[in-house]
């Protein structure tokens, strides 16, 4: 069995378009995209083939209504939730949009409940982002690779003035990515590009190895001295090691320490491992002099190896540290949620000769505790005889459930009605009945508040 891999070669820069762009010149039908979104959001997707200074490739245009109201992030997690679409489609989407809102809502300083998607285009974006994930589902592609990020200065117009660039979310998502600087004054890498890689990237290597099956190419609209494309390579790794194994090269630091209080070393891991770190570890033992004294492994990609050799300096003053790179392979994996009448299980799928398994993360098992008033160990336990029904179990939960599904049902027939009374006050001031079309349209702002109300109850469930 084939594995295919798809390795992101960024020349000019990348966008949530030159994505697509791209996707489009591997052979995906972007008609079918548009069709799935618009039983949804009316949106138009344009593309054909251009030459961008001698390199023939695709360009995307994505079209749709300009007085698009602004979304916050649970009308847009609603859409995707009625998208016909794969679940896991479905949950890398909202993850993203998740992510995007969180960084958004940093960035700005406000809550994320408060973020209006407007900035990036909501519409636009929507479709870049299901696009994406779709588009690499269609190609059958398993693993990402991409090569070095370009950055980029100048200065970009928004609502709020003038704002640096890379934009501070752009560079909120690139954190912990390999990156070069360029002489370029235009914007290379948009946020909804740099959420893309942020979401959909497994590793950053400069040469992938394999069989090449096909190459394409996404064609940007700004023009550089340069050809603006992001090239896309599709490569058959063969079926090495059953399939399900992933081999990649990370570094292995070391330092002796035997002068740290156990207090210093315990800050020492959390700076580590907010800072790029795969993992961090200390082996306790006897040094020299009989002296206790202990080993701090650090894993990580050899991006992150400079600053995490800084920290291990700062934080430990050591007085040298060893290096090593080497081989690993890991099994492939992604994240995914099993929805339960109290809140959303992350879970972190894996596949080993053909069987999924499915591990649920900590922090969520701990939040989910806290709602059941059960400790974590009595949720393993129960999770290891029951499985994940046993989230699903109880009278409570099962009324929950039902509300909820009550609520969802209303907000959408509420939708309907709204579109319903628009069509209803505009044939009302064709006819000369203004006075009856201005109450039609008090109807639309009362259900639409009706439909804020019923969210919030939602959010409380």
């Amino acid at each position: 069995m084939a594995k295919k891999i798809l390795y992101i070669q960024i020349i000019g820069g990348i966008s949530g378009d030159m994505f697509l762009a791209l996707m489009a010149d591997l052979g995906v039908d972007l008609k079918e995209l548009e069709k799935i979104i618009s039983d949804v959001v009316p949106v138009k997707i344009q593309y054909q083939k251009r030459r961008k200074m001698g390199l023939s490739g695709t360009v995307v245009d994505i079209s749709y209504d300009e007085n698009q109201k602004l979304r916050l992030l649970s009308d847009l997690l609603s859409i995707i939730k009625r998208l016909n679409i794969s679940d896991k489609i479905k949950e890398r989407s909202k993850k993203a949009f998740k992510r995007l809102a969180e960084v958004e809502a940093e960035v700005h300083g406000v809550s994320i409940n408060d973020i209006h998607f407007h900035e990036v285009g909501a519409v636009d974006t929507l479709v870049d982002i299901v696009g994406s994930f779709y588009c690499l589902e269609k190609l059958r592609i398993s693993s990402v690779y991409c090569s070095k990020i370009p950055l980029f200065e100048g200065f970009i117009q928004c609502e709020h003035g003038k704002i640096p660039l890379p934009a501070p979310a752009t560079l909120k998502l690139l954190k912990d990515k390999p990156v070069y600087f360029t002489n370029h004054q235009q914007e290379l890498v948009t946020p909804t590009g740099a959420l893309i890689l942020d979401m959909v990237v497994d590793s950053f290597v400069d040469r992938p190895s394999g069989t090449l099956i096909s190459d394409g190419y996404g064609i940007g609209h700004i023009d550089l001295d340069i050809p603006n494309v992001v090239r896309g390579m599709i490569i058959d790794t063969g079926d090495h090691m059953h399939t399900c194994y992933k081999e990649e090269e990370i570094c292995v630091i070391e330092t002796n320490v035997d002068h740290l209080t156990s207090e210093e070393i315990g800050d020492l891991f959390d700076v580590v491992l907010k800072n790029g770190a795969l993992d961090i570890f200390y082996f306790s033992g006897i040094g020299k002099k009989n002296r206790p004294s202990g080993i701090i492994q650090i894993l990580c990609y050899e991006h992150a190896l400079e600053k995490i050799i800084d920290i291990l300096f700062k934080y430990t003053l050591s007085l040298g540290i060893r290096i090593n790179k080497v081989k690993r392979v890991v099994l492939d994996r992604y994240t995914s949620s099993f929805k339960t009448s109290i809140g959303d299980l992350d879970l972190k799928e894996f596949k080993y000769k053909d069987k999924t398994y499915k591990r649920p993360e900590y922090e969520s098992v701990k939040q989910l505790c806290a709602k059941m008033g059960i400790s974590p160990i009595e949720m393993r336990l129960r999770l290891t005889e029951h499985g994940l029904n046993l989230l699903h179990m109880g009278d409570m939960m099962e009324y929950t459930e039902k509300v909820r599904k009550r609520l969802e049902h209303w907000l959408e027939h509420n939708e309907k009605h709204i579109e319903e009374y628009k069509k209803l006050a505009a044939e009302l001031k064709t006819k000369g009945y203004d006075s009856a079309a201005n109450y039609i349209l008090k109807l639309v702002e009362h259900t639409n508040r009706m439909n804020e109300e019923i969210k919030n109850a939602l959010d409380k469930i």
